[in-house]
This record gives C-alpha cells, sequence and structure tokens, in this order.
C-alpha cells in the first residue's frame, strides 16, 4: 500500500505502462533475485541480455525507460550497473570464453589448422566485439553521469512524505544544483559505487593495453604491410580482439558479487 501511494498506475496501452512492466520485471524494488525468477517476463528479458550481440541494445534501451521520464529512481540505476556487468561477466566473459576454447579444440588438427576461419572470433566483424566493449563503458558511465541526479523512490520503501521531508532537510549546497532538465543533484547517490566505476574503467585500459600489446608482437616482424584496415579483418586480430574483450568481461566478477542477495 505505501508503494501504491507514491503514484497513480499508468493508462493501459500507454507508453508509461510498457515503461512501467519493463522496469518491473526487470529492476523489480519489491522482489529478491529469488522472487524475480518465478516470472516468465524476467526469462524473456534475461535471455535477451545474455546474448552478446543484442544486450548493449537491450540495456540502452532499458537505460532510456529508467530516465524517461525523469528525474530516474536511484535503485533503477544502481541495480541496472549491477546487472549489466554482472551479464557482461556471464556472457561476454564465461560464455565466450568457453565457446573460445571449444573452437580451439576443433579448428587445430594433426600439422594444421583451420583457427582462420573457424576459430574464435573468425565468424565475427570487429565491429561487433567493439560495440560489446565500448558500448558497455558508455552506458556504464551514462548511468554513473545521472546517477547524482537520481532520487530515492520505491527502491528504499520511503512513502511520498517522507521521501519529500529527506530532500527538503538540504544536505549541502549540492542538492541544490540542477541540470539542464531542472533535475535536483545529490552526489550522495550511489553510495560507495563509484569505487567500482572506477575500476572498471581500470579494467578497460588494461583490455586496451593488453589488446594494444599483443598486436604489436605479432605484428613486430612481419609490419602492417597491405594497410592498417587489411589486418583489421584478418583472422589473427580478430581472435586478439576477442580474447582482450573476453578478459575485460571476467575482470567484471566483482559487480556479480553484489548481484548476489
Amino acid at each position: 500500500e505505501m508503494l501504491r501511494a507514491l503514484g497513480a498506475p499508468p493508462a493501459r496501452g500507454s507508453f508509461l505502462a510498457f515503461r512501467a512492466w519493463v522496469l518491473y520485471s526487470v529492476l523489480p524494488s519489491d522482489l529478491s533475485i529469488f522472487g524475480s525468477v518465478r516470472s516468465m517476463n524476467y526469462w524473456l528479458f534475461f535471455s535477451l541480455s545474455m546474448i552478446p550481440a543484442v544486450r548493449i541494445f537491450y540495456y540502452a534501451m532499458t537505460l532510456c525507460l529508467i530516465n524517461c521520464p525523469g528525474p530516474p529512481d536511484e535503485y533503477q540505476l544502481v541495480q541496472f550497473i549491477l546487472q549489466l556487468k554482472a551479464t557482461q561477466f556471464l556472457s561476454s566473459g564465461i560464455g565466450l570464453a568457453f565457446v573460445g576454447g571449444l573452437q580451439y579444440f576443433m579448428c587445430v588438427h594433426n600439422g594444421f589448422h583451420t583457427c582462420d576461419t573457424s576459430g574464435p572470433g573468425a565468424s565475427m566483424h570487429p565491429i561487433e566485439g567493439a560495440i560489446d566493449v565500448l558500448g558497455n563503458c558508455a552506458l556504464i558511465w551514462a548511468s554513473f553521469l545521472v546517477l547524482p541526479y537520481s532520487k530515492p523512490a520505491a527502491g528504499l520503501r520511503q512513502s511520498q512524505d517522507e521521501a519529500l521531508e529527506a530532500e527538503d532537510e538540504g544536505l549541502g549546497e549540492d542538492r541544490d544544483m540542477s541540470c539542464c532538465f531542472g533535475w535536483r543533484q545529490d552526489p550522495s547517490r550511489g553510495g560507495r559505487l563509484s569505487g567500482l566505476l572506477w575500476y572498471d574503467l581500470v579494467c578497460f585500459l588494461a583490455s586496451a593495453n593488453l589488446l594494444i600489446c599483443m598486436l604489436i608482437w605479432h605484428y613486430y616482424d612481419e609490419g602492417f604491410s597491405g594497410g592498417i584496415m587489411a589486418h583489421i579483418f584478418s583472422w589473427e586480430f580478430k581472435a586478439t580482439l576477442y580474447w582482450a574483450r573476453v578478459f575485460y568481461s571476467l575482470l567484471a566478477f566483482p559487480f556479480l558479487v553484489f548481484n548476489v542477495p
């Protein structure tokens, strides 16, 4: 009843009704992970988040729904960040590492190999891997930039009066700041999550450094004869990008831990 008092339900068939259905299916404020898994809607969206080629577009849509209309809910933004990185660890990390190891086992034969056609990353376009890695970074930091402008709502189980009183108390000069949408700013939103976001940036830079070092080591003797673009579409570059992507995704394991209730 307390949650219902926060607002009237949206009209059926409206954009707000669709938004409420999606967000409650993936980011419910009154259900733990054990309660969410009982819903078929949860498994529908979870399956989309586990497909490497689809997950970035799915999470981009989810982030738009969280912020439109705004201001966004603090609880949903925090859970969005944790779920995004957790599914990255499972799909682009564990999943692709298993598939890549299996492909190496199948493409290496006695005296020859077919890794140039059936090895890890050989059938993937380089843009697909770049979208997955850069898309994760963009979504994470977009969420982080919006987080100070979020407000506590259903996720903290506060009534509307309690939330307004908490805002009116004032937590410093930063509370009076606003962005172009008129949202009030509070740098304390998200708590200590910023530490994990800086950790993610370090992981991305480490993965990019690994990719560059592996490419330099591979092309040190032969150089980039034939042009850089020709090497980008080579199976060696695709395989290197594939494993750098896996390395970056496996480093997202700490986010998975925070998803465990």
